[in-house]
């Protein structure tokens, strides 16, 4: 293992490969150690929801800065390496990190993932996971409150629901539902006019 590190930033290049079948994956981990981590892309957490951890095996190829790693990363996982090695899962070139892949990757697998359902469609959320969620959004802002939008975006969304169908189309509310929805807006309208009241 090579160690190139010139600061207190610290990260390092692996290599995860099951042991049986000799699939595996390159990438860059924050920190000198695996953290039980065991890589990442959606095709390889696929292969180890599908296969399980107990034939992996982590290696540390390189410690260095994030920066060193990642280009290290770029150089060693090509788009050539990646197709010349069919046992590799890495989806795309190294070298980028969250929020550094270019834009033309981006949109090769927004294109490619267009049409799929979601991994938890269909999926019921629990009462604790809904507590749970609902806790985390109280007091948060909408990112989008108080911004007008524009002209353009209405009409992006207004053709993108064209010939949609409501998902509620066709499904009755019952009583209990109609009454809660009633009492929520009764109460929103009552908390808006005495903002009013109070500019």
């Amino acid at each position: 293992m090579s160690v190139i590190a010139t600061n207190n930033k610290v990260a390092h290049l692996y290599k995860v490969s099951d042991v049986i079948t000799g699939k595996y994956y390159v990438g860059k981990h924050n920190g000198s150690t695996q953290d039980y981590y065991w890589g990442s892309g959606k095709k390889w957490k696929d292969y180890i929801k599908k296969h399980g951890k107990d034939n992996l095996k982590y290696k540390i190829l390189v410690l260095g800065t994030p920066e060193y790693v990642l280009e290290l990363e770029k150089q060693y996982v090509t788009h050539e390496y990646i197709k010349e090695n069919p046992n590799c899962f890495n989806l795309i070139q190294g070298g980028y990190g969250i929020g550094r892949m270019p834009q033309d990757i981006v949109d090769r697998i927004a294109e490619k993932l267009r049409g799929r359902p979601t991994w938890n469609k269909g999926i019921p959320m629990s009462e604790e996971t809904k507590k749970k969620l609902s806790e985390s959004k109280k007091g948060q802002i909408p990112p989008n409150k108080g911004k007008p939008m524009s002209e353009e975006a209405k009409r992006k969304l207004s053709a993108s629901r064209k010939g949609c169908i409501s998902t509620m189309r066709g499904i009755s509310k019952s009583k209990e539902q109609k009454a809660k929805i009633s009492a929520s807006l009764k109460e929103w309208y009552k908390n808006k006019n005495a903002k009013k009241e109070l500019i």
